[in-house]
């Protein structure tokens, strides 16, 4: 169960005043299926397995993250402009490592082209390639990497500042190997699952969801028959505001944090995503609220949108249908209001239809749908 549930207030906290508090409401019934408290959802094997694979592959990436900023204040510290070689997305490829290496190591362009011209020799295949994209790199660009360490503050790399750099270098490259194993069994763990595979298929539809962070998804949710609607799939991922009433007086707070740390982290990456697409609802959506709020407020807007993806997230599973983005918008559903009057159950039904919708027409007397 949710330890906020169950959790002993108005008292001193000790370990033998929760056991009593816990056997006293499992004895009561309070706990369980369906009862006061609900109780926790406990994920099948399969669902198991992807779930400690996604969590350790965001714990990786969250620690590559960390080497790759001490690289980055090494170079600010010393002035060695050396990262404006390479684009925002190339800072941290092969290639740019041996740049940095050929700076942490204290050689020069032409050594360090000679030793990859001798590695180059006797590898073969991808490794090759890599090799000779760096040599070209190198050959290209030496007259603009010495340009750049000689207007830096001490014209070259200290002994500490270069051992920082070679061991950042070596963390990384240990957990980019760990990284690309874990991509690897995730992938073949959704593919060689029907259901998985349909549901990834699904997921990824939607907009700012994509091959990584969709695994992540499904490793966290429960069945979506759990929930009896989309609000409710959303207040299990925590991203939902709080509400604090006293009397008539009603305080939203900030979003609950209920859920999985991993499923909210997972729509937040999604909706910063999706929030770049201004041709898409999602991306409307956030500019509009960048217009409201603020551009300081950027956590608040990727939380809203995050929460949209997650109702929606819930309805695509729960009809098993792709995502098109005309189900999404407001108008259709608005236009069939103003035209309520003036057309019949049945043409509004199809114009719904006509919009992706599904509609069903019950008639109470014979309690037949059509």
């Amino acid at each position: 169960v949710h330890p906020a549930d169950v959790k002993l207030k108005n008292q001193k906290k000790t370990d033998v005043s929760d056991a009593w508090w816990l056997a006293n409401l499992l004895r009561s019934g309070t706990i369980g299926k369906n009862k006061g408290i609900e109780s926790s959802y406990i994920p099948e094997e399969k669902q198991s397995n992807l779930r400690i694979l996604t969590r350790m592959q965001s714990r990786y990436t969250a620690q590559t993250n960390k080497h790759k900023n001490r690289i980055t204040k090494v170079f600010d510290r010393t002035n060695i402009k050396i990262m404006t070689l390479f684009d925002d997305n190339n800072k941290f490829t092969k290639t740019a490592f041996a740049v940095y290496e050929t700076l942490a190591e204290g050689k020069t362009c032409d050594e360090k082209i000679t030793e990859l011209q001798t590695l180059r020799e006797t590898a073969t295949g991808n490794k090759r390639n890599i090799l000779t994209r760096q040599i070209k790199f190198l050959s290209e660009n030496q007259d603009e990497i010495i340009f750049l360490i000689e207007h830096s503050v001490d014209k070259k790399l200290s002994e500490n500042n270069r051992l920082e750099v070679l061991f950042e270098l070596a963390q990384l490259k240990q957990l980019n190997y760990i990284l690309d194993n874990l991509e690897e069994r995730i992938k073949a763990l959704v593919t060689n699952d029907e259901a998985f595979t349909e549901q990834m298929n699904l997921v990824t539809s939607i907009p700012g969801i994509g091959e990584e962070t969709g695994p992540q998804i499904l490793a966290e949710i429960p069945p979506t028959t759990n929930f009896p609607s989309a609000k409710k799939f959303a207040s299990f991922t925590g991203l939902v505001p709080s509400v604090q009433r006293s009397a008539n007086v009603v305080h939203i707070g900030k979003i609950t944090k209920r859920g999985s740390k991993y499923l909210r982290k997972a729509f937040v990456q999604s909706a910063k995503v999706a929030s770049m697409s201004p041709k898409q609802s999602l991306g409307r959506k956030a500019k509009l609220l960048f217009h409201r709020k603020g551009k300081g407020k950027g956590k608040m807007v990727w939380t809203a949108i995050g929460r949209n993806l997650a109702e929606i997230t819930y309805i695509i599973l729960r009809s098993k249908q792709s995502y098109k983005e005309e189900r999404f918008q407001k108008r259709a559903r608005k236009k069939a209001k103003t035209i309520l009057n003036t057309k019949t159950v049945r043409e509004i039904a199809e114009q719904l239809r006509d919009h992706n919708y599904d509609v069903f027409i019950k008639d109470l007397s014979t309690n037949i749908a059509f």
